[in-house]
């Protein structure tokens, strides 16, 4: 128990059938381990864009002019999709869906990568 512990305390990115590979255990062996002390969860990743000076007078403009539309006319929120269905991303450099980062605590810190557009 202590090395698939140990394993995921060295590389949190580690996935669990890397580790069951690693290790000669099963990958069910690996999961049951890592929910118990010290209790590790797979958090998912989260793409966020870095703010520069100038969003939050856009973002405050665009709140205006939301709650303008809501209040004025009466189906716009009906003409508004939401959905997060699906994952569109331009660089092509994270799918997010299976990529995991395992932790006691929910992770606050942040990566960099140099964004590269292929035209």
């Amino acid at each position: 128990m202590e090395d698939v512990q140990e394993a995921f305390v060295r590389g949190p990115r580690t996935s669990i059938r890397k580790a069951a590979s690693e290790l000669s255990m099963t990958q069910s062996t690996i999961h049951n381990v890592l929910h118990r002390k010290p209790r590790l969860y797979a958090y998912k990743i989260q793409i966020v864009q870095k703010l520069q000076p100038i969003d939050g007078p856009q973002h405050a403009a665009f709140a205006v002019e939301m709650l303008s539309r809501i209040e004025n006319e009466h189906n716009f929120l009906n003409s508004i999709i939401f959905s997060d269905e699906a994952t569109f991303h331009v660089s092509n450099k994270v799918n997010k869906h299976n990529r995991r980062i395992w932790g006691s605590e929910i992770p606050t810190q942040y990566r960099k990568w140099k964004e590269t557009v292929q035209k």
